[in-house]
Order: structure tokens, then C-alpha cells, then sequence
């Protein structure tokens, strides 16, 4: 793999399409710094690629909202992966109606 890829070249090398990648570096922009090689031209580090397949991962593997991925991204521990606290409510209920 080249040390950096423009857009079309990083379409081709993960199977993304040019579109989510811009929407991606738009939204994640804080996640995402990049070197210019002209005017409106972002190139892609291998840090790039990392960084874009786990926000797809967390997108559309993982079902995570674009706010929820930002903060897992941050390091914000994750709420949803621990089903009492999913379901918090349900849980005292049932530990209730069991007394």
C-alpha cells in the first residue's frame, strides 16, 4: 500500500465509495486531519484508513447514531454495551414484581 492515496484511490483500496468518504470526513472532521496536496485535495494516511473503516464499523456494523460513534471514538465509555444498562427501567421492574 502507497503511504498516501487521494480520494478515488482510497475508493478503490477499501471498497468505499467517494461519497461516504466525503460525507465521513465532513462529519468526523475532528477524527480526521489532513495534509493538502492542492486546493481542495485531502490525501489519505494509513491513519486515515484505520480511522474511516472503524467510524464505518461503528456506523453500519455496529448500528451506532453518528453522536454515539463520536463519543466511543473520544473514549466515552459505551452505554449500550451492557444490557442492564439498555434496559435499565425493565430491569428494576422485574426485581420488583419479584419481592
Amino acid at each position: 500500500m502507497p503511504d498516501r492515496y487521494m480520494v478515488q484511490e482510497f475508493a478503490s483500496a477499501t471498497g468505499m465509495n467517494e461519497d461516504e468518504i466525503r460525507f465521513f470526513e465532513q462529519v468526523f472532521h475532528e477524527f480526521l486531519v489532513f495534509s493538502r496536496s492542492g486546493p481542495g485535495r485531502n490525501e489519505f494516511s494509513r491513519e486515515h484508513v484505520d480511522m474511516l473503516s472503524r467510524i464505518r464499523k461503528l456506523i453500519h456494523v455496529r448500528g451506532r447514531s453518528i453522536d454515539e460513534a463520536k463519543l466511543e471514538l473520544k473514549g466515552v465509555p459505551d452505554r449500550f454495551d451492557s444490557p442492564q444498562n439498555i434496559f435499565p427501567s425493565i430491569e428494576g421492574n422485574r426485581k420488583e414484581s419479584a419481592l
